[in-house]
């Protein structure tokens, strides 16, 4: 089971946060881009529902950052993954 998705994966911060999580936890990158770094990634936006739904499947989600994203896609939608 993933334990924490790392939206951003592919930029400057997710870039060298990801591999100091996936150290410690089940870390799985999302981003826009291709993944190109030693984090396991799913390439997607947060504008796509669909693409945050499939993405966040087995994620135990208990919070969302950048705040921002709450913004970008319904929380609802976040807040229900199991």
């Amino acid at each position: 089971m993933k334990e924490i998705l790392v939206t951003g994966s592919e930029g400057e911060v997710g870039r060298a946060l990801g591999p100091q999580l996936a150290r410690q936890l089940d870390a799985v990158g999302f981003d826009l881009r291709s993944p190109t770094g030693p984090l396991k990634a799913v390439q997607g936006g947060l504008t796509d529902r669909r693409q945050v739904e499939a993405a966040l499947d087995g994620v135990q989600v208990s919070r969302i950052w950048p705040p921002c994203c709450q913004e970008i896609t319904r929380p609802a939608i976040l807040w229900s993954a199991t």
